[in-house]
């Protein structure tokens, strides 16, 4: 039996890692018949899905080959130039002495130009009037109810001050 451990957070933080992402999502579990564990995965290599059927110890055993074997044991997946912290600044280099690819500059993805793209619709070209929209400001702290009423009632001013 485990001790008692004071600090209750960092152990229900935990459990709700594997409450939230269990090491394989149920989704992908196909059959449990006859003793064997069917389920599938995808191959990053070409894309496919595929499909693995495994023994109860097959199966634990690859499970467990994911647990640290040592007590506070970190785990790391990428280290070296292609760890999070260095990736951006060494890759590029890494790719120009290896001669790979050439390193462009990125371009930040809004939302505008890929609604338009996907959907062939510009978000800022009007319904009614066919014409480009800018933003022309904001306020702060209305709800979306109250924006519309305030719209509402600058329009009914508008309109009695074209009559």
């Amino acid at each position: 039996m485990g001790k008692n451990t004071h600090d209750i957070g960092h152990t229900v933080g935990y459990l709700g890692q594997y409450f939230k992402r269990p090491p394989i999502e149920s989704s992908r579990l196909r059959h449990y018949y006859d003793g064997d564990i069917t389920f599938i995965y995808k191959d990053h290599r070409d894309g496919q899905y595929k499909t693995l059927i495994f023994s109860p110890e097959e199966m634990i055993r690859r499970m467990v080959s994911h647990i640290p074997a040592i007590k506070n044991f970190r785990m790391v997946r990428h280290y070296g130039f292609l760890s999070n912290r260095k990736r951006g600044l060494l890759l590029p280099i890494v790719y120009k002495k290896l001669d790979q690819i050439e390193i462009t500059s990125t371009h930040p993805i809004s939302y505008a130009p890929m609604k338009k793209r996907f959907t062939n619709v510009d978000p800022f070209e009007g319904i009614l009037y066919k014409g480009r929209m800018c933003f022309v400001g904001f306020e702060v702290g209305l709800k979306g109810h109250e924006l519309v009423t305030n719209r509402r009632k600058t329009m009914v001013k508008k309109r009695k001050l074209q009559n």
